[in-house]
């Protein structure tokens, strides 16, 4: 367990990992998130332990992202509600082009997919980072603090999960 003096040394890093969180998803209302992050901060890092093999400031970055996806996915879900749609023009893939803009349609499709295969919160992020966000497999590492081919196992399990509810559109050899 972490000593409160250890977690309020790592409160400026947790911080500066939070604006950066914020800063490539275009939040427009960082403090809320900030907030959460220093709440994961406390409540995190008193779970860790030495004998883990990761170190106190890998294992809070790791949780304190975690937590920041759950609250980001909550904070477009309450978006969604009060606006009904959403832009697509805001959620574009990644070197797609203009073509494959993400429509809400496909958005509420890819999260049916997703609730119906029973992802873990992991292969749940993971999908969201590099198809949704259209971040790279070394940026998703990054971010949740594990290697490229731990992304890499992760996604192809959720892909494998997520392919048999995916409507048409999605996947061409759906329902072969």
């Amino acid at each position: 367990m972490a000593s409160n003096k250890d977690l309020a040394a790592l409160l400026p890093y947790v911080q500066s990992v939070c604006r950066g969180f914020c800063s490539r998803r275009r939040v427009s209302d960082p403090d809320a998130y900030e907030s959460e992050a220093a709440l994961a901060l406390v409540e995190e890092g008193r779970k860790w332990a030495p004998g883990r093999g990761m170190g106190l400031k890998s294992f809070v970055r790791q949780r304190v992202v975690w937590r920041l996806l759950r609250f980001h996915k909550a904070e477009l879900d309450r978006q969604r509600q009060f606006d009904g749609v959403l832009d697509p023009d805001e959620i574009p893939v990644d070197g797609a082009g203009e073509s494959r803009q993400w429509t809400t349609e496909r958005l509420l499709a890819l999260e049916v997919a997703m609730r119906d295969a029973d992802l873990s919160a992991r292969e749940e992020d993971v999908l969201l980072w590099l198809v949704v966000l259209g971040h790279t497999q070394r940026e998703v590492a990054e971010e949740m603090g594990v290697s490229v081919t731990t992304v890499r196992r992760l996604r192809d399990a959720a892909v494998e999960k997520v392919r048999h509810h995916v409507p048409a559109p999605f996947d061409p050899a759906y329902g072969k």
